[in-house]
């Protein structure tokens, strides 16, 4: 068993909260966004437990408290989740790591939904359709979702256009990053690299226009309460500025697809327009995005708002209405610049009994 460490963080040492005060959990404290989500939450009233699989990750820091526990693709990561979320008297979990969603036996942290915890993600069988963007493409398609057209990449390019991209096909544990080839040359160069992993990668047409990560909130009843698109103006690595804008047909796109999905909790949709101003979904999470501090900075704070209808059992639901032109750099995968990483040789790791 791998066991699980609870970080003392300075936050523990405040006064004791209220028994009335809901523990909310939030994974993957060292992704890009998280930190903003967990000072958020505080803020909204929530106490907020934080977990993560490196003792640096720094969102830890910002958590009322922090937990290190193993990765979500290792065997012990559900058991040792279930022990904290049972330790802390969890009521909700804010899943931000797509290897958490699922598992081979479609579990995951949703096996925790037993124990009556609330999980912020839509329906199994919609979390493993969109974990895998094979089916996932050929799904839209059919549901006249305007989609890249995408092949295995042990078939062949086939008939499909330049610029393509070669990216996984599955979105839990990844062999390669996504890449462009303008031509045959550099995508047969690309094949030959890849070559031991064809079997899972895939060929899609690039559309090489503007990158958008839409913001569709929906929660059990099926109703889409808000979608906030925003464009990725800057990325290199986990690194993001983005901006939010005002595209109607990408918010029709972006609405539709989370009804054509009978979608029942938040997704969030990447899309390119192409030179028409068309939308392609290309690719979509089912969780909440990492931009939800964009979101909420436009005016739809869509965490708190589906916690507390999640929490309540339906409570009000989101109004469509944000601020167009807000801007925010989405950093913080690593140490924060506000904040010092927790040093484990500086801070004292208990080990949750």
């Amino acid at each position: 068993m791998i066991a699980s460490h609870r970080v003392t963080c300075r936050a523990d040492r405040r006064k004791a909260m209220s028994n009335a005060v809901s523990s909310v959990l939030v994974t993957g404290a060292g992704k890009p966004g998280t930190s903003a989500t967990i000072t958020a939450l505080r803020r909204s009233g929530y106490r907020v437990l934080a977990v993560d699989s490196a003792p640096e990750a720094s969102g830890l820091g910002k958590a009322d408290r922090a937990y290190v526990v193993p990765a979500g693709s290792q065997a012990g990561f559900v058991e040792e989740l279930t022990r904290v979320c049972l330790h802390e008297r969890v009521r909700a979990i804010v899943p931000l790591v797509d290897e958490e969603l699922v598992d081979e036996e479609l579990v995951a942290v949703w096996e925790l939904s037993r124990l009556g915890i609330q999980i912020l993600s839509p329906r199994l069988s919609l979390v493993a359709l969109c974990l895998d963007r094979l089916q996932l493409t050929e799904v839209l398609r059919l549901c006249r979702v305007r989609t890249p057209r995408t092949r295995l990449a042990s078939k062949g390019a086939g008939d499909l256009s330049f610029p393509m991209v070669l990216t996984d096909r599955y979105k839990t544990g990844q062999v390669s990053p996504a890449r462009v080839a303008q031509d045959m040359q550099a995508l047969d160069g690309l094949l030959f690299e890849h070559r031991a992993h064809l079997g899972r990668l895939l060929i899609q047409e690039h559309v090489p226009g503007p990158e958008y990560s839409v913001s569709v909130v929906v929660w059990r009843d099926g109703n889409v309460q808000a979608v906030v698109p925003k464009e990725i103006v800057y990325r290199k690595g986990a690194a993001h500025y983005a901006v939010t804008r005002r595209q109607e047909a990408l918010t029709q796109a972006c609405a539709e697809t989370a009804r054509v999905l009978d979608a029942d909790g938040p997704i969030s949709v990447r899309a390119r327009l192409d030179a028409a101003g068309d939308p392609h979904v290309f690719d979509i999470a089912p969780r909440l995005t990492r931009t939800s501090s964009l979101t909420v900075s436009a005016g739809v704070d869509e965490v708190r708002g589906l916690l507390d209808q999640a929490l309540t059992g339906g409570g009000p639901t989101l109004k469509n209405s944000w601020r167009e032109g807000i801007t925010l750099p989405l950093q913080d995968s690593g140490a924060s610049p506000h904040q010092p990483a927790l040093d484990p040789h500086d801070q004292t790791l208990e080990k949750n009994g």
